[in-house]
């Protein structure tokens, strides 16, 4: 468990998972611990969608690129419980927030964000690390092939 060590109250706590990943890559599961959030939504509420203050939202979105040391803001998805797959190739593509479920990109030095609550996240990248995406499966989602719609947009079939 890792923590920023700013100030105790609202610094983030999250799961950064050792698993052997190829180089440059990280594998991140936060917590519900530190964040601003005030009841119910309290501490690190990360999403904007579930009628949180946008401020505190905000703020602990902060909190987290700062706790990671992210060179920008992570790909948010506002996610549907689809199988819609958003390809991350242009700065466009970087601070619009669509509708879909899954994120994929070959680009390099960009956050996938998935947000669970009782969905599954699975991330996924090819044995070197050049193409990564993260998927939100729902049971909706993984009744309309929203992993196998992901895998089709990797070009490498060696994957993790």
């Amino acid at each position: 468990m890792s923590q920023n060590p700013s100030d105790s109250k609202s610094s983030v706590e999250f799961l950064d998972l050792n698993w052997s990943l190829p180089t440059g890559l990280h594998l991140v599961i936060t917590t519900r611990r530190g964040g601003v959030s005030e009841a119910p939504y309290e501490n690190l509420n990360l999403a904007a969608h579930v009628g949180d203050r946008s401020s505190s939202v905000r703020s602990n979105r902060d909190m987290l690129i700062s706790a990671l040391e992210l060179p920008r803001e992570p790909v948010w998805l506002n996610q549907v419980h689809g199988s819609e797959i958003h390809l991350v190739d242009g700065e466009d593509t970087l601070t619009n927030v669509v509708d879909a479920d899954a994120s994929y990109t070959t680009r390099e030095g960009v956050a996938l964000a998935i947000l669970v609550a009782d969905c599954l996240p699975i991330f996924l990248s090819d044995t070197r690390g050049e193409e990564i995406a993260a998927i939100h499966a729902g049971w909706r989602g993984l009744s309309n092939g929203i992993i196998a719609k992901t895998i089709a947009k990797f070009r490498s079939d060696k994957l993790l």
